[in-house]
């Protein structure tokens, strides 16, 4: 099988390999990987923007597709179309490790199943990823965020075929052409001025606003371990005018684990 089919990871050490089975893209098994997929008519005019996941180290895809809605086993958008692969000796927190990788994934999951609301501009699929990052310490860092991910799957992520690159960057290449041979440039210019803006502004709330700090302690040591009244509280918080960025209060007890 060729090396789009099965790939034992381009950032992952020998050490971390040996407990991962390879990337098969045609099962849709990418174990501890980061994976990407166009987001339709998006990604046509701004080919790096795209919907991210994280998956389990048996391969399992999660992602954040909705408020409190994990959603599990594909992407929520189509294929995947790129995948970042992480390394298990990279993650720092507990005993380290694919088994903390995958307890990490699960808090997150259990995280934004319960209270998480989504928000396209701020408390996306992006972060989503880069909360189950945090939980694990990946690299020893607990402050990645979605301009991390973004950046990451976009200069270490590989395609899982030609055609899937293709498919992402051809209707933008199509476009150039035709604005090429019609003298079309104010829109040429247009579309980099709009990805310009929604660079600084996603920049700005990922390094200015959001708090991944506070997700950490909001999220349970175990899995499930919420009481009703801590949902309750946390549901009520949003209904109340908190906004779907502002977090809510920390229930009692959390601590980074």
């Amino acid at each position: 099988m060729d090396d789009t089919l099965r790939d034992t990871g381009a950032d992952v050490s020998s050490a971390g390999t040996k407990s991962l089975p390879p990337v098969e893209s045609r099962k849709n098994r990418f174990p501890m990987c980061v994976v990407w997929c166009p987001l339709p008519m998006i990604t046509w005019l701004f080919p790096p923007i795209g919907h991210v996941g994280i998956c389990y180290s048996d391969g399992l895809i999660t992602d954040f597709l909705g408020s409190r809605f994990i959603h599990r086993g594909s992407l929520g958008f189509g294929a995947v179309a790129r995948y970042w692969r992480l390394d298990p000796t990279k993650v720092t927190d507990g005993a380290g490790g694919v088994h903390t990788f995958d307890t990490s994934v699960r808090r997150a999951e259990s995280l934004f199943n319960t209270c998480e609301y989504y928000n396209l501009f701020g408390n996306n699929c992006h972060q989503y990823a880069a909360h189950a990052m945090n939980l694990a310490g990946y690299q020893g860092k607990r402050d990645w965020n979605m301009v991390h991910v973004a950046a990451n799957v976009l200069l270490k992520g590989r395609w899982v075929s030609p055609w899937a690159a293709v498919k992402t960057w051809g209707p933008f290449c199509v476009a150039l052409v035709a604005c090429a041979a019609t003298g079309a440039w104010g829109f040429v210019q247009g579309i980099f001025g709009a990805f310009l803006l929604l660079v600084v502004y996603f920049s700005s709330y990922s390094f200015g606003y959001a708090d991944p700090a506070r997700k950490l302690y909001q999220t349970p040591n175990k899995v499930e371990q919420y009481s009703e009244d801590e949902v309750m509280g946390m549901q009520m918080h949003q209904a109340a005018g908190g906004g779907d960025d502002e977090e809510p209060p920390l229930p009692p007890g959390r601590s980074i684990g």
